[in-house]
């Protein structure tokens, strides 16, 4: 997606969400697309989500 927009990505360890927040806030964008992986097993506690890639326009 952002090869063909102009997006600003936070993947992994700059995916926190104080900045995710911050950014938020600081700016006004059209799009946001949050992608994860998880593996859900039942509960909250047996569940497991990976880092994510937050894109936005």
């Amino acid at each position: 997606m952002a090869q063909q927009l102009p997006a600003q990505t936070l993947q992994n360890q700059d995916f926190l969400l104080k900045r995710f927040v911050t950014e938020m806030q600081d700016q006004s964008y059209q799009m946001v697309h949050i992608a994860s992986h998880g593996l859900f097993q039942g509960t909250p506690r047996t569940t497991l989500l990976s880092p994510m890639i937050v894109n936005w326009i």
